[in-house]
């Protein structure tokens, strides 16, 4: 059987990756879809990976990322969002519930788990719900919002990273518990901004932008706090 050392793993993990088929449009799979795979290259071309998403059949808020080697198969990344199990470490017997990550051993290979918090911020301070929007990913957007154990509650304000022309989302962002009348530190919200669009004193290229959707959307459902 093929084993990695530590460093071998831990560089093929750490290495940049690129899908193979740059032009390939990839979407996360419906919970009737199940599955998705793609392949990805390192930064030398013999290092080729294959990623696979699985959504957990009847979980639909469950969720397993994984990363192999192709030339080998060997599994260097697992992620399992939101199980439905246990997972319980060989080496110690702790139990691990909820969402936990399995990274490559050259022992243990993947027997071993540590928890995982889809909350984790990257280098930047983003979370992956910041991603989702940047990169227009509304399907992964819509199964991490249904998460048990998600903070929308986030900086950069969620609705600050949203694309003001898109009332869909914001809309949706809001109906999921964001505040659109919550300040910044200087006193500055984001129906104040919308306002500010609706008005026409910010444009998009000297066009008006149309945001009365959300304006309709937030003075129903927020009447009072919309009259302050």
């Amino acid at each position: 059987m093929i084993k990695l050392n530590k460093a071998e793993a831990d560089m093929l993990i750490a290495m940049l990756k690129r899908k193979v088929n740059e032009q390939q449009a990839l979407q996360f799979p419906s919970t009737s879809e199940r599955k998705l795979s793609f392949n990805v290259l390192g930064e030398r071309r013999t290092d080729e990976f294959v990623i696979n998403i699985d959504r957990k059949g009847i979980n639909a808020q469950g969720c397993t990322y994984q990363g192999r080697i192709k030339s080998n198969n060997i599994i260097l990344l697992r992620l399992d969002i939101n199980p439905t199990g246990v997972h319980i470490n060989p080496n110690n017997g702790n139990k691990i519930v909820g969402s936990h990550i399995h990274i490559y051993d050259e022992e243990m290979e993947l027997r071993e788990a540590i928890p995982f918090d889809v909350n984790n911020k990257d280098l930047n301070g983003r979370v992956a719900l910041h991603a989702c929007i940047s990169v227009e990913n509304y399907e992964m957007l819509d199964f991490i919002l249904e998460l048990p154990d998600i903070d929308i509650h986030v900086q950069p304000n969620l609705l600050g990273v949203a694309d003001i022309t898109n009332n869909s989302l914001i809309i949706k962002l809001i109906k999921s518990g964001l505040n659109p009348f919550e300040k910044d530190k200087g006193g500055y919200s984001f129906y104040d901004l919308l306002k500010e669009y609706d008005e026409g004193i910010i444009t998009r290229g000297g066009d008006k932008v149309n945001v009365k959707p959300i304006m309709d959307f937030i003075n129903q459902n927020y009447p009072r706090l919309a009259q302050v």
